[in-house]
């Protein structure tokens, strides 16, 4: 029988408002470290991705030497094969690019989520639609600035005179 003034009905209902509150704790605490274990992947994920980028950068701008040096003149049919004479350019070209992308390192102007830290010093937020951003004049468009940073040097590197000439 049920007893409304049971002490064993009083001790039961609060082990079951307490084991309540034990489960919304630890339900919170695995949403927390859900979504920061997610948002350190991604980061991840993103890191690499502008890592790729930037080497294929790299690899593209000397791709764009070598394909300077390739001969384009139309051939008659019956004419002798012309002999390449850009070969240690080539080669050249080559080593510089080997050398960029074992000299290569991440823009450190960027860090990682994980660490909590993005764009030490600036506004890292993402603005919302309708807002301006520190880096663009229209509002809700954004430029991001941070690769054409990192590209400053690829560019002087790639299109410097004296590599191409060599």
């Amino acid at each position: 029988m049920k007893e409304p003034q049971s002490t064993k009905l009083v001790i039961l209902e609060q082990e079951l408002v307490r084991a309540e509150a034990e489960n919304l704790v630890a339900e919170a605490q695995l949403t927390n470290i859900t979504r920061k274990k997610l948002r350190e992947a991604y980061d991840a994920e993103f890191v690499a991705v502008i890592e790729r980028a930037e080497k294929q950068i790299i690899l593209a701008r000397h791709g764009q030497r070598i394909l300077s040096l390739l001969d384009d003149t139309p051939v008659t049919p019956g004419d002798a094969r012309r002999v390449y004479e850009h070969g240690s350019a080539a080669r050249q070209v080559l080593n510089d690019a080997e050398d960029d992308l074992k000299s290569w390192e991440m823009n450190r102007g960027r860090e990682h989520i994980g660490d909590e830290v993005m764009n030490p010093g600036m506004d890292s937020r993402i603005p919302q639609a309708g807002e301006d951003s520190p880096e663009s004049g229209a509002a809700g468009t954004s430029t991001n600035q941070a690769p054409e940073a990192g590209n400053e040097e690829y560019a002087s590197a790639s299109s410097s005179p004296s590599r191409d000439q060599r």
